[in-house]
């Protein structure tokens, strides 16, 4: 097996959507597949799933994943699957990236 150079975030990423809350910013082409890269804003806009299990919140965080929980201030329009696979991103006060994880990391 050949290792893959390391991938960079993409560097001018595009925000979609109108509301703070269900905001989520996509690069245009991602190198590994031909879907997008999900990112939202710790600070601003985390995703529900994150949240739940940064709470430790397992049993609600398993039952969103499976469409099992009805979530009545939830106000994003994702799918919990796209939510999985949104990375949340932290930044210093100056705009560095101080980490980005997905939500499994956070488990």
């Amino acid at each position: 097996l050949t290792k893959s150079p390391p991938v960079s975030p993409p560097s001018t990423p595009f925000h979609q959507g109108s509301s703070s809350r269900t905001s989520r910013t996509e690069s245009p082409t991602s190198t590994l597949s031909t879907r997008p890269t999900l990112e939202c804003d710790y600070d601003v806009n985390p995703t529900y799933l994150y949240q739940a299990i940064e709470a430790c919140q397992w049993e609600v965080a398993m039952k969103y994943m499976l469409d099992d929980l009805e979530v009545d201030d939830k106000t994003t329009n994702t799918s919990p699957q796209k939510e999985a696979a949104t990375w949340v991103t932290r930044k210093e006060k100056n705009g560095k990236l101080r980490w980005r994880l997905l939500p499994i990391h956070a488990a």
